[in-house]
């Protein structure tokens, strides 16, 4: 008897070592989707709200959409009427909002990646300030760079602040600092109208 208990845990502890061997005998490749989830995204949210942080460990913007789809393979993430809010550390918020956006990642010059979000469609970008003031700024498309609070578009921007209207051919932006620099191109200037109080 003793003879045939060997021989069943000597085969026990070979199919032990078989199996331990198995898994971890290397990388594997996950087996690829079948052709009617290929389209599919890897994460679907409605009504969700995403909230990045900073190194320092303060919220550097929240995200609002009524639709989020993040494909992970292709590196992208789509909004549904994206509303997104850019903390400053001095001063009120920014906030922009459009019809769709999306989340890309892009390589910058040491290697890192950089957020890039590109909102387009009825694109608003507004700041309120405690006094009453409003800087309301109206585009086509928007590329917002979070980590580094720049803004920029080449399409065509109307710009309403308390008492001032200005149209340009596009528009950079570093919201942190509060500097901006309106474009002008081939048959539009730059053109404001202020009115008097």
């Amino acid at each position: 008897m003793a003879p045939v208990i060997r021989r069943y845990a000597a085969a026990a502890i070979s199919a032990l070592v078989l199996t331990l061997a198995y898994m971890y005998s290397g990388e594997r490749t996950p087996s690829p989707l079948p052709p009617e989830l290929a389209d599919e995204p890897d994460i679907y949210m409605e009504g969700a709200t995403i909230t990045r942080y900073g190194a320092d460990g303060d919220v550097r913007y929240r995200l609002r959409a009524d639709r989020i789809k993040q494909f992970e393979e292709r590196s992208i993430t789509y909004f549904d009427n994206p509303v997104i809010r850019l903390s400053q550390k001095s001063g009120p918020p920014w906030e922009a909002n459009a019809s769709r956006g999306e989340i890309r990642e892009r390589a910058v010059n040491d290697g890192e990646k950089e957020e890039h979000l590109l909102l387009r469609d009825n694109v608003e970008l507004t700041r309120r300030y405690d006094d009453g003031r409003l800087f309301a700024l109206t585009t086509a498309v928007l590329d917002v760079y979070p980590a580094r609070q720049y803004a920029r578009t080449d399409q065509a921007v109307m710009i309403e602040t308390s008492g001032s209207k200005t149209t340009a051919s596009g528009f950079e932006a570093d919201m942190e600092r509060g500097w901006m620099k309106l474009l002008s191109g081939p048959g539009r200037q730059v053109q404001g109208v202020i009115e008097p109080h």
